[in-house]
């Protein structure tokens, strides 16, 4: 789903509605369609992009490997400037909060699939468990139980001894 930069700027209202029914995604497997609606508008600075979607996908638990199904409510509201951020002569720049934006400079045009695609990605946890109380492969009761260390690590065991 592309939009084109340069039509968005020459529509009357300056705004596009995008109501989002997407089946697949590259690299995710969905249980549940990205549905929703995003509100594509041109500021001053650049375009707003604002809406929400909700979907579901399939990832596994980090415990006992097996798969799930993760909902997921994501409300959207990103900015993405003209220009770019920082001239290219600057060797340092502190970031704000204002600056927490992506720049459009030398882009034609807005990869909204791209876009869904790594909002779903940032809003994944980054350790996913089926259940809180999920016991886990073998190996990783067996871990908890039994504590296992690496054999490398050992020598911190024996210095954490001593003192």
């Amino acid at each position: 789903m592309i939009i084109n930069i340069e039509e968005l700027k020459n529509l009357s209202e300056k705004q596009v509605e995008v109501k989002l029914n997407i089946e697949q995604l590259p690299d995710l497997t969905l249980i549940q369609p990205v549905k929703g609606a995003l509100n594509l508008s041109v500021e001053g600075y650049g375009i707003n992009i604002e809406g929400e979607f909700t979907t579901e996908v399939a990832v596994n638990c980090d415990r006992c490997l097996q798969e799930f199904s993760y909902p997921l409510d994501i409300a959207v509201d990103e900015k993405l400037i003209f220009g770019k951020l920082v001239d290219e002569q600057i060797k340092e720049f502190e970031l704000t909060g204002e600056n927490f934006v992506e720049d459009l400079a030398d882009k034609e045009e807005i990869d909204l699939t791209e876009f869904i695609y790594q909002e779903i990605i940032l809003n994944i946890p980054s350790q996913k468990l089926c259940d809180f109380a999920c016991e886990g492969t073998e190996e990783y009761k067996k871990v908890k139980i039994d504590g296992l260390v690496d054999p490398r690590l050992e020598i911190f065991k024996k210095l954490s001894e001593e003192n």
